[in-house]
């Protein structure tokens, strides 16, 4: 199968289940929960490559300071799977350079078990002790107590927005779920 035929396939059998202006509206909204949040402090976003990039680019247009700083680390969970293998690594975390005085949020496309943030989160709080929230687009799991801008509890996998299968369709501005992976 050529990449266009398996690109074609996911979309083909997929659903799209958001367009990208309430995608949007709910990043927008969020972005201002983020800032209530953290009033006037300056922020250290930490966006998890290579999902996490996309919507911290939308949620950063919305977020109303002037004090943020980015920085980008890469993890693997999934290896070239679609289940996750339950070994998490983290790349580029040696390079952050975090003080116990940083607002520190992760910036991920979705929780899911939640496991990969927690991994992250006790890494950079083993290194600096700073504060640490965690900001997604999406949440899977009714116990996400972090904060996110969309809610979808439809089984299957989902693309768009950064988020893909078998690195394709990560830059659809919809979201779509796709059901048919096996």
């Amino acid at each position: 199968m050529t990449p266009e035929d398996i690109y074609r396939e996911i979309i083909i059998k997929s659903e799209m289940i958001l367009k990208s202006d309430i995608i949007e509206t709910n990043i927008e909204k969020l972005a201002s929960d983020v800032d209530k949040l953290f009033e006037s402090r300056s922020l250290r976003l930490i966006v998890v490559l290579k999902g996490g990039f996309i919507f911290a680019s939308r949620l950063l247009r919305y977020l109303k300071r002037y004090q943020i700083r980015i920085d980008f680390i890469s993890v693997s969970s999934y290896g070239n799977n679609i289940k996750k293998m339950g070994n998490i690594k983290i790349m580029g975390i040696d390079a952050l350079n975090i003080s116990n005085d940083d607002n520190v949020i992760i910036v991920d496309d979705v929780y899911d078990t939640g496991e990969t943030y927690e991994v992250i989160k006790r890494e950079i709080v083993n290194r600096c002790g700073c504060s640490i929230r965690g900001c997604f687009l999406i949440s899977r799991n009714n116990d996400c107590k972090e904060l996110y801008a969309i809610k979808i509890e439809k089984e299957g996998f989902l693309v768009g927005c950064g988020m893909d299968f078998r690195d394709y369709c990560r830059e659809l501005n919809d979201i779509y779920l796709y059901k048919n992976y096996i």
